[in-house]
């Protein structure tokens, strides 16, 4: 007896289990109908466009079935759709509209603006992406476009400071060398004229003065010759005509005569030989003084003529070398500044559009549409759908679309943005993990756009600095070695000499004053010392000249 009622009571409850089953069921699915568009139904008396209570009975071959939860609109389709919301219209074959107006076309879905939760990460190309997802390839994109910032940045620092530094050698090499020839140049042009004049006037008065010499030794001798001759024929007429009237008269007076006669023609003989020796030596005298002094005029003359050529061409070449310099350093130093600041704009402007543009038209047209769309669908059907949605289609990405990517294009789109980047910029299409690049400036690694601009130009300010402060060294040394330039060396044989002079280039000026001795015609010796006025700052030179 107890055992039939036991069966009785497991009985009873079942059936009132299945009772409350069907209560529940019938709850659940109030306001839920659902249409047939079938002719192979059991009743093939029922209309397309009827709604009816249990259309699973009618239709048990049903494959047109359209379900609409507390929806007031009629259903036709040729495929089964769903409709959830008192608006949805998803009329199309293989359809799911949620709580909106919009028709969804066919193989579609239709969020409405709502958001999909909880989506799983995709894993597969053609899956889709969550939130999560597309942060990390945008941090990846920011990280990966301030890497190639700064690695722009510095091959522009490294490129600028190269081309600068080539550019000062250049010009302080070609100024060296251009002022060491004038100089070497002038030098031996001046000393080579003055050793011509000089040879030339020393030949000149001594030709002069032999010439003179032997016209003045031949015209004395031939005066002398021919007072002797006179002297003797007088003397031998006279002797006769006194001898003949010596004889007439007497011997004695013949002696007296010839007594007088020697002596007048011996007096007259010492007159004659010393006034032609007085002659000749005034003449010598004065030839020689002459040739002395003309040859030490035409001497003083060449040696002002060659100083003076000599400091001209020295000025002129001074001038070109520090003008050429100065215009090559300053061209070199504009050009630098300009392609330094000029490369370094682009770079900057380039890279801050480019991540820019990229992160917005990346935001835009994929997170507001495939973040959106898939937070909407995962908070409406997350208890009827799976976490991740596979197989979705390509899908083209612009600034209207709404429509949901997959894994393969953003990948494709991520992997393009690595290669764009370079710079070791790798993006991983397993993991859709980004390795950025790095930006070193003056040796320092960043990761920020913004840091590493603002690195950018303080180096680029140190550099201008630099540059600034070079030019100042520059016009400062050439200012020296044009003070140096106008320093005179000692002429004269064991004479010192001092002198002291004044250069300038640019905005500086310098002051040099130097000294000499001149041991012999062939060694002399010199130093000098040059200074900014007010800088503290000297130049010196040690020379020895060896001549021959």
């Amino acid at each position: 007896m107890k055992q039939i009622n036991k069966k009785t009571w497991d009985l009873d409850l079942k059936i009132l289990f299945f009772i409350l089953l069907i209560t529940w069921s019938n709850y659940v699915f109030s306001g839920s109908v659902m249409i047939c568009d079938n002719p192979n139904s059991v009743m093939p008396n029922l209309s397309s466009n009827t709604i009816y209570p249990n259309p699973s009975f009618y239709c048990p071959t049903a494959f047109s079935i359209g379900i609409f939860e507390s929806n007031s609109e009629p259903f036709n389709s040729n495929g089964a759709s769903i409709g959830l919301g008192m608006d949805a219209k998803g009329r199309n074959a293989g359809t799911l509209s949620f709580y909106g107006s919009n028709i969804a076309v066919k193989a579609q879905i239709d969020m409405e603006n709502h958001q999909i939760k909880n989506l799983a990460n995709g894993v597969a190309i053609r899956d889709a992406v969550n939130l999560g997802q597309l942060n990390t390839a945008k941090a990846d994109a920011i990280s990966t476009s301030n890497t190639y910032t700064d690695v722009a940045k510095a091959d522009a620092i490294s490129t600028s400071n190269a081309y600068t530094d080539v550019a000062k050698a250049d010009a302080i090499s070609t100024s060296n060398a251009y002022t060491n020839a004038a100089k070497a140049e002038a030098i031996t042009t001046s000393n080579a004229y003055t050793d011509v004049a000089k040879a030339d006037a020393i030949t000149q008065g001594r030709a002069y003065t032999d010439v003179a010499k032997a016209e003045a030794i031949t015209t004395s001798n031939a005066h002398t010759d021919v007072a002797k001759a006179d002297a003797i024929t007088q003397g031998r007429a006279y002797t006769d005509v006194a001898k003949a009237e010596a004889i007439t008269t007497s011997n004695a007076y013949t002696d007296v005569a010839k007594a007088d006669a020697i002596s007048t023609s011996n007096a007259y003989t010492d007159v004659a030989k010393a006034e032609a020796i007085t002659t000749s030596n005034a003449y010598t005298d004065v030839a020689k003084a002459e040739a002395i002094t003309t040859s030490n005029a035409h001497t003083d003359v060449a040696k002002a003529d060659a100083i003076t050529q000599g400091r001209a061409y020295t000025d002129v070449a001074k001038e070109d070398a520090i003008s050429t310099s100065k215009a090559y350093t300053d061209v070199a130093k504009a050009d630098a500044i300009t392609q330094g600041r000029a490369y370094t704009d682009v770079a900057k402007a380039d890279a801050i559009s480019t991540s820019n543009t990229y992160t917005d038209t990346v935001k835009t047209d994929v997170i507001q549409t495939s973040v959106e769309a898939s937070n909407a669908y995962t908070n409406q059907v997350k208890a009827e759908m799976i976490s991740t949605i596979n197989n979705v289609r390509d899908r083209s990405i612009n600034a209207n679309s709404t429509d949901m990517i997959n894994s393969a294009q953003l990948n494709l789109i991520n992997q393009n943005l690595a290669d764009f980047f370079g710079a070791g910029a790798i993006y991983n299409t397993t993991t859709q993990n980004f390795r950025g690049p790095i930006f070193q400036v003056n040796g320092e690694n960043y990761y920020n756009v913004s840091d590493a601009l603002k690195a950018l130009d303080s180096r680029i300010d140190g550099v201008s600095k630099q540059v600034t402060h070079l030019q100042d060294q520059l016009e400062e040394g050439l200012a020296m070695s044009a003070a140096m330039a106008g320093l005179f060396q000692p002429y004269h044989v064991g004479k010192f000499n001092v002198s002291v002079a004044g250069g300038g280039y640019g905005r500086q000026g310098a002051v040099a004053v130097g000294s000499g001795f001149r041991f012999s015609q062939n060694i002399a010796i010199k130093a000098g010392l040059a200074s900014i006025l007010g800088r503290g700052k000297a130049s010196y030179n040690v020379g020895m000249n060896f001549e021959w």
